[in-house]
């Protein structure tokens, strides 16, 4: 009795120990299948990108030097060209930041900023897209300055992101709320983004974080795009130590806030904008908001 209790407990493990090494082979193969597809998808962006520079450089060197020259007719062409540049640029430029967070390659470049004057800054800066669209803008906060080390750079690929959603998103006529509010207690500092625009149904709230997860429906034709924007806020948050939060109804418009950590230590010297930043911005929102149409 006692040896066939042996025996069995015996099989039990030594089933138990294959099972384990057949799984463990499995997750080794989809490992190496993952690394594969990030290494393809990262080539494959890096050959995209290459011809789309020389294309943006050609067209820079047509507006500086020949433009005087131009029919109107071929200036609008031109015009478009430039758009779908972006267009094309703003999708490699996020697949590869995507690749490089899942591979652990994205280094924080930390400055110590007012985040109350960055936010106003980005949120004024696409005020013409708004404009355009006649949609009234908002800008709120219960705190005059708050100076934290923060990336600026990927802090502003967030908000622009969002910022760029809301507009697809939100009818002519609608209104778009961006709001910091600081914690004091919790040493946290809140961004939101609200628009009164077509809103996400519940089942989707965490869809659209996944890449390509783009809301499939009826909702998603009003506006473009590649459905990874979103992913790669979600990442660049995380990586920011923060966390982002979606509240949502279908015809209620949404909200995105981010809550990031207050961290006062000066990695730095204080940085202030300069108008080498402003150059980027306006090159980052050219990028962000080159599919949105009027």
């Amino acid at each position: 009795m006692n040896y066939c209790s042996e025996s069995k407990i015996e099989k039990i493990t030594e089933q138990k120990e294959l099972l384990y090494e057949s799984e463990k082979r499995q997750r080794e193969f989809l490992e190496k299948d993952l690394a594969m597809k990030d290494e393809f998808i990262t080539l494959i962006t890096h050959e995209f990108k290459t011809p789309i520079n020389v294309i943006y450089s050609a067209i820079q060197l047509i507006e500086h030097v020949y433009i005087s020259e131009i029919p109107e007719s071929v200036n609008k062409l031109i015009g478009s060209i430039k758009r779908n540049t972006f267009r094309q640029l703003r999708l490699v430029n996020n697949l590869l930041d995507i690749t490089k967070l899942k591979s652990d390659q994205f280094k924080l470049n930390l400055k110590y900023l007012d985040i109350v004057f960055l936010t106003r800054l980005i949120t004024e800066s696409i005020k013409v897209y708004a404009d355009q669209k006649r949609i009234n803008l908002y800008f709120k906060t219960n705190v005059n300055n708050k100076n934290i080390s923060i990336d600026d750079e990927k802090y502003e690929r967030i908000i622009l992101n969002l910022l760029s959603n809301a507009i697809k998103f939100t009818p002519e006529g609608g209104s778009i709320t961006v709001e910091l509010k600081e914690n004091s207690n919790d040493k946290t500092v809140d961004i939101s983004v609200t628009d009164t625009g077509v809103g996400i149904p519940k089942e989707k709230h965490k869809v659209i974080f996944h890449r390509f997860g783009q809301v499939e429906n009826n909702l998603s034709r009003l506006a473009e795009g590649s459905g990874i924007g979103l992913a790669l806020v979600k990442m660049l948050v995380i990586i920011l130590e923060g966390e982002i939060e979606v509240e949502s109804e279908v015809g209620c418009g949404s909200k995105f806030t981010i809550t990031l950590p207050i961290k006062e230590e000066i990695v730095n010297e204080e940085s202030k904008i300069s108008q080498r930043y402003d150059n980027r911005l306006i090159n980052a929102i050219n990028v962000e908001f080159s599919d949105i149409y009027f």
